[in-house]
């Protein structure tokens, strides 16, 4: 320290000095002397200030706080050479000593996981993990599965044979014995609990405000401005923390289904014909199975019945075997009441539901209230089953699905490929110019299902083929009235589950067809003479595909867009199936002199879905059921659409069969006096005299003598 400050000394000294010698130089020629002693003066006035201790002590401080930093960090390098090794060596030890043994078992649960996982992941992909738990399983079960095979193999082979496939008792005790094996309620359980409910959406039902204005339903027959994406998802407005719970619920629910396996051969098998009964219902139900036998079918019918409350027994163990080759199937015992209550269900929900506990695979599935022209049994032979092992009738409305609704599934859209939204005599160019956001139908992007809405008054399906989009279905109507009823529908009318099948179809990627023809209503002129709606009519699967197919092959022929729907509502339209129709007619000859022209057969009508009202004799009879059902036709004078029903009273032919059912067919006392609470007498003769209404003016009172049900004596 004192060298340091004796070098600053004299470095100030010398400095100082300098000054001193340059100040005395005068501007002008002075003497010697002078200059001599006001030099000596200056020199000594700057060594007595670089002398004084103040003056030292100043410069001491101010080097010592400079060079601080540089002293204490080579003081602590200094320190780190000399002492890092102890200490490096002494903490080391005092780590190893106290987590030494934490490390090691964390590093061998590490090791673990990764080569365990690593080797379930080959032995998985290899299948051999899979071969070998199959291996041991049976080995320690053999004896079961030896039973369970002789069991499952003779159902299989009496499901070939008509006569043993109709034998419910015979089919009860084995569906009772493979439940030993396989408890069917337990996998229903596992469907409902652990697929559909654990993957509900945990937000709370939508609200007034996200729920939106209803939109107003359009007719598909009609040319309308078309329902675009920005006019679709005005009217629902879901908050984000609702749609993020919607969409990650559902993806995980069909990352689940996708892995799901078709069901158990016990579970689904054969061909067969359900129906929703049950309760006040039962009635109905069985018109429509009368109605069903009456056409030639031979196929075993499932009445579907919610609860054990609405069994009846005498019907269910009597009435339907038989008669009818029928038996019934109770919702409430096939999952249990306990997670039967657990869902809530009402109405067109439990249909779904029945969906899953019948025991047929490929199913035709009626509403009570559809009726069919011909025999059922040859729809599982068209090619639009065979195609697809979905179909599906339409509805007359336009599709009204939330934008959001695709996005939660999704479901990509692309750019238009269909011409749903605009006239047919419309330029399809100029349609494509338009904004797709504003101005371009929604459902005529490529990735969207067909605008046709659909309908669920029929339907025939593989359970087999599609039974995870049936649980989808299910999905949809669970959560239908508080989340999905609102995006499939928009306000349309009909709200349910009809618009909950297309949707699953399309989502999960599995064909299905859609009887395009135009779905019409029939009804009946009020003494107003307003028109009053009471039958959807729908057309035959495999004569509406000839037809189109013919339709398309004339509409290239004259170079036009293929795409033209025949029954728009509009003056060009109309004047292009005339001129089908015309061009098609075939010169008949009988080979003699007598020639004429045959008029194109259009599809005929398959059903009737008579829903205004239903041909149910206790629904009739109380108060005159449905705006006075007793006292007019519901379709109209006899001859009204004898162009398209051919010239059979239908009508005549429902009311005999409900005549049959009131009067003969129900002879359960508990049902008359619990459900119907009126007398058999009453209903009998109310049916009986609307009967003889229908006579005094039909044109085919043939429709009144029926086939396969017969009545005790011959006054009908």
């Amino acid at each position: 320290m004192i060298l340091l400050a004796f070098i600053a000394v004299t470095i100030i000294f010398n400095v100082a000095l300098y000054r001193a010698n340059n100040e005395s130089v005068p501007n002008k020629v002075s003497s010697h002397l002078e200059s001599y002693t006001v030099g000596n003066k200056a020199i000594q006035n700057n060594i007595d200030q670089v002398d004084s201790q103040d003056y030292i002590d100043s410069l001491t401080k101010e080097i010592t706080e400079t060079h601080q930093q540089d002293i204490l960090e080579k003081l602590k390098q200094e320190l780190k050479t000399k002492y890092e090794k102890k200490y490096t060596s002494e903490l080391k030890a005092s780590i190893e000593k106290e987590y030494e043994p934490k490390f090691k078992n964390e590093l061998r649960n590490s090791i673990n996981e990764l080569y365990s996982k690593k080797y379930f992941d080959e032995q998985v992909r290899s299948y051999q993990l899979i071969e070998n738990l199959k291996t041991d399983y049976i080995e320690q079960h053999k004896d079961v599965l030896k039973d369970f095979s002789i069991i499952s193999s003779f159902k299989e082979v009496i499901n070939e044979i008509p006569a043993l496939d109709s034998n419910f008792d015979l089919q009860s005790k084995i569906d009772t014995k493979l439940d030993e094996f396989v408890n069917k309620k337990k996998y229903f359980s596992y469907i409902i609990e652990d697929l559909l409910l654990a993957n509900g959406p945990k937000s709370d039902k939508l609200s007034d405000e996200e729920r939106g204005e209803d939109l107003i339903g359009r007719f598909y027959r009609d040319v309308v401005p078309p329902y675009s994406e920005e006019k679709l998802r005005s009217h629902i407005h879901l908050k984000e923390d609702k749609f993020n719970d919607l969409k990650s619920k559902h993806e995980n629910l069909l990352r689940l289904l996708k892995e799901l396996p078709p069901p158990p051969s016990h579970v689904a098998h054969g061909n067969g014909i359900m129906i929703s009964g049950g309760g006040i219902y039962f009635p109905g139900a069985l018109v429509t199975i009368g109605q069903i036998r009456e056409m030639g079918s031979k196929l075993p019918i499932e009445v579907i019945i919610n609860t054990q409350e609405e069994y009846d027994k005498d019907i269910c163990e009597n009435l339907l075997p038989n008669q009818f080759n029928a038996h019934c199937i109770i919702i409430e015992n096939e999952i249990g009441s306990d997670l039967l209550k657990k869902l809530n269900l009402k109405k067109f929900q439990m249909k779904v539901l029945g969906f899953l506990v019948s025991r047929f695979d490929n199913v035709i599935a009626l509403d009570a209230d559809s009726l069919p022209l011909k025999n059922v049994d040859t729809l599982f032979e068209l090619d639009p089953f065979l195609n697809t092992k979905f179909v599906l009738w339409p509805d007359i409305w336009h599709k009204q699905v939330a934008p959001q609704y695709y996005e939660i599934a999704n479901i990509k859209l692309g750019h238009p490929i269909h011409r749903d939204g605009i006239a047919n005599d419309a330029s399809y160019i100029d349609y494509l110019k338009q904004d797709h956001y504003k101005k371009v139908s929604l459902h005529d992007l490529e990735g969207a299902p067909p605008s046709m809405s659909v309908e669920s008054g029929q339907l025939v399906f593989s359970r087999h083929f599609h039974w995870r989009s049936l649980i989808l279905t299910l999905y949809y109507n669970i959560y239908g009235p508080s989340h999905y009823y609102r995006l499939l529908h928009l306000g349309v009318p009909g709200e349910g589950d009809r618009e909950t099948f297309v949707p699953a179809l399309h989502a999960l990627n599995e064909p299905y067809h859609v009887v395009n023809h135009d779905s019409w209503l029939a009804g009946y002129r009020r003494d107003d003479g307003f028109f009053k709606e009471t039958t959807i009519v729908q057309a035959d699967p495999q004569q509406n595909l000839k037809f189109f197919n013919d339709w398309k092959d004339w509409l290239k022929s004259k170079k036009l867009d293929t795409r033209l729907w025949p029954f728009q509502a509009n003056a060009y339209t109309q004047k292009l199936l005339d001129d089908f129709k015309k061009e098609k007619q075939i010169i008949k000859s009988d080979g003699k002199d007598s020639a004429g022209l045959i008029t194109y057969q259009m599809p005929d009508v398959f059903f009737l879905h008579v829903h205004g009202a239903k041909v149910n004799p206790v629904l009739d009879s109380a108060q005159d059921g449905y705006e006075g059902v007793f006292k007019h036709r519901s379709l109209g004078l006899p001859d009204a659409y004898k162009d398209s029903f051919s010239k059979t009273d239908w009508e005549l032919k429902f009311h005999t069969i409900s005549k049959w059912i009131a009067c003969h067919g129900i002879r359960s006392q508990s049902f008359w006096d619990n459900v119907a609470k009126m007398p058999q007498l009453q209903v009998c003769d109310k049916v009986s005299k609307f009967v003889d209404f229908l006579k005094k003016d039909s044109k085919d009172l043939k429709a009144g003598n029926l086939k396969y049900l017969v009545f005790p004596d011959t006054k009908k």
